[in-house]
C-alpha cells in the first residue's frame, strides 16, 4: 500500500510541476507570440510556427523523447509533459494577450512607457481572467487522462500480483 501512496504521490507532483512550469513559460511564450506586445511581426510567426509544431506532436512521444534524452524517472515525465503543455498554453495567452484593445497600448505607448511595463501594467492584468480560464480548461481534459493512466496502470500492477501470487500458490 505504501508503494501505491508514493506512486500516487509522484504522479501527482509530475502533474502539478509541469503545469506550473508550463504556465510560467506559456506565459513568456506568449508574450512572444502575440502581435500586440513587441510588434515584431517575425518574432511572432516564427514563435507560433514553432509552438505550432510542438502542438502537432502527441504528449506521449514528448515523453518517450524525453526518456530517451533524460533516462528513465519524474524529470523524464515532467520534461515530457511541459513540452506539450506550454505550447498548448503559448497558443492560447498569445490569444488572450492579442484580445486586449489596440487603444490601449497605444495610449500607454504615447506615454513613453516601455514594452515590458506596458505588458506587466496593462495586457497581462487584463488577460489574467482568460489565462485562469485557459488553465481551467486543460486541467479539465488532462486530470481525468491522468487518473485513467493512474488506475490502469494500478490494474496492471494488482494482475501482476495477482499473477505472482497464483504462481507462487
Amino acid at each position: 500500500m505504501d508503494l501505491i501512496f508514493s506512486s500516487l504521490i509522484e504522479t501527482i507532483s509530475i502533474a502539478v510541476l509541469s503545469l506550473l512550469y508550463s504556465l510560467i513559460l506559456g506565459i513568456l511564450f506568449g508574450m512572444l507570440a502575440a502581435r500586440n506586445v513587441f510588434r515584431v511581426p517575425v518574432l511572432s510567426v516564427i514563435t507560433q510556427s514553432f509552438f505550432t509544431f510542438l502542438r502537432a506532436v502527441p504528449t506521449p512521444v514528448w515523453v518517450l523523447l524525453m526518456l530517451v534524452c533524460l533516462g528513465m524517472g519524474p524529470e523524464a515525465g515532467v520534461a515530457g509533459l511541459c513540452v506539450h503543455t506550454t505550447a498548448f498554453f503559448t497558443k492560447s495567452f498569445a490569444q488572450s494577450f492579442e484580445s486586449i484593445p489596440d487603444e490601449t497600448i497605444e495610449a500607454l505607448e504615447v506615454t513613453g512607457t516601455s514594452r515590458l511595463s506596458i505588458f506587466t501594467n496593462a495586457i497581462l492584468p487584463a488577460a489574467l481572467s482568460q489565462i485562469v480560464a485557459w488553465v481551467g480548461i486543460y486541467l479539465s481534459f488532462s486530470l481525468p487522462t491522468a487518473s485513467k493512466e493512474f488506475l490502469s496502470g494500478l490494474r496492471k500492477s494488482f494482475d501482476s500480483f495477482h499473477l505472482l501470487a497464483h504462481t507462487l500458490i
